[in-house]
């Protein structure tokens, strides 16, 4: 893993069974949100059948929420990118996802789109279905370089986080040109990664959940005038108190409102440029680009 907030490499539903298989069509929907805590330190565990992984003892901070959308600030730079996940500090991670597999198609990305790694020639980084045991590797050219990926799935077993005890989990060890990454993946609807190693981090998903669905936020929230010179008004649709945040292209948070049905963001002392809002429900999160142009 290259980063941190560096994407899950790996995707896809665990069965519940002896040995669960990775499929693809509940893993991490569009809509599909999570808190992310990072424990400074790792935990040695072991490869095989049946395992136990006591995370436990690591202390995580939670740094903020991920959520998975379909399209991007800068989807236009990268048309064949379907699946997009939208992380703490405003930067995405942009992937071509089928039936079939899912590829990296852009990582680290800002909301200016200048910067982050693109690639030339796209890492494969899941192919489904993915049984114990079953391993590939796939080379890639990016603007870090080239290199070749290599995914093994070596175990399962329950893991125990800091905050859950989790079974029929799907254990991943991931290399690339950025290291080697262990990784664990939930059964259920939704399956979810539960946890991941970078370096000497683990990174752990809690609270996950599914809101309604991309294009209904979408519809239901409104934003005018757009550009503006500052002062914008929000539509939300619902009576709930809901969390407005403004970030600008570096991934700086620079605004936070708590807003209900109709509410007002005043970024008036905001240089122009291009900035994301945010907005946290219930349901789910949704990121919309606000212009400000005096």
């Amino acid at each position: 893993m290259k980063k941190i907030l560096l994407s899950v490499f790996v995707s896809g539903t665990v069965l519940t069974s002896a040995q669960p298989v990775i499929q693809e069509p509940n893993f991490m929907p569009i809509g599909f949100s999570a808190s992310i805590a990072v424990a400074s330190g790792t935990v040695a565990t072991s490869a095989g059948a049946n395992q136990t992984w006591n995370l436990s003892g690591l202390t995580a901070a939670t740094i903020g929420t991920m959520s998975v959308v379909s399209s991007g600030p800068c989807s236009s730079t990268y048309p064949t990118a379907n699946w997009v996940e939208s992380l703490p500090n405003a930067t995405h991670h942009y992937y071509a996802r089928t039936a079939s597999q899912i590829e990296a198609v852009a990582e680290n990305i800002p909301t200016n789109c200048t910067g982050g790694t693109s690639y030339t020639d796209t890492k494969i980084t899941l192919k489904f279905p993915f049984n114990y045991t079953d391993n590939f590797t796939d080379p890639f050219i990016n603007t870090a370089g080239s290199g070749t990926a290599s995914v093994v799935y070596d175990g399962y077993g329950t893991l125990i986080t800091p905050t859950a005890t989790l079974t029929n989990v799907a254990r991943l060890t991931v290399t690339d040109g950025g290291g080697t990454s262990l990784q664990w993946f939930t059964t259920g609807n939704p399956s979810y990664i539960a946890c991941f190693t970078t370096g000497s981090s683990t990174v752990f998903f809690e609270n996950p959940m599914v809101g309604i669905s991309e294009p209904s936020l979408e519809s239901a929230l409104q934003v005018y005038p757009n550009p503006s010179t500052g002062i914008f008004t929000l539509e939300t649709g619902t009576t709930e108190v809901q969390t407005a945040e403004v970030f600008d292209v570096h991934g700086k948070q620079v605004l936070l409102e708590m807003i209900t049905e109709k509410g007002h963001i005043d970024g008036s002392s905001l240089p122009d440029g291009v900035y994301t809002l945010r907005i946290k429900t219930a349901e789910g999160v949704l990121n919309k680009k606000l212009i400000v142009l005096k």
